[in-house]
């Protein structure tokens, strides 16, 4: 779940005046912004560009329900869900990759042996 309220507390935190730094990043008003804010409304395009200038990850928005998304030290352990999922999704593909070869091989070898039969109906058809 997107944390609306730690966006602007990060921004006040890092010494940044809000009506300085939110016109200039993120090309919203204050208001436009506090408004976006209290309606959980902010465009992910706003949110991007403020993570770019306080050198913060994207992550770092979101947490768990149980805050087991952010560990101490502010290390996350998304890279690992996100490799462990990509090493699953990996092998589906070598999978159907294994599958696409054999229907590749079926299909020539079907197309074989229709050039060969169409072969010996035209011998037939000649004799």
């Amino acid at each position: 779940m997107l944390e609306y309220k730690r966006i602007a507390d990060t921004i006040q935190s890092r010494n940044y005046k809000l009506k300085n730094f939110i016109p200039q990043v993120a090309d919203l008003t204050v208001q436009g912004f506090k408004k976006a804010i209290e309606r959980k409304t902010l465009k992910l395009s706003a949110l991007e560009e403020i993570s770019k200038a306080l050198n913060i990850k994207m992550e770092y928005w979101w947490k768990d329900d149980d805050d087991s998304f952010i560990t101490p030290g502010n290390d996350l352990r998304y890279e690992s869900i996100l490799k462990k999922e990509n090493q699953k999704l990996k092998k589906e593909l070598d999978r159907k990759d294994l599958i696409i070869d054999d229907q590749l091989k079926t299909i020539k070898d079907l197309r074989n042996r229709i050039d060969n039969l169409e072969g010996k109906a035209k011998t037939k058809i000649a004799v």
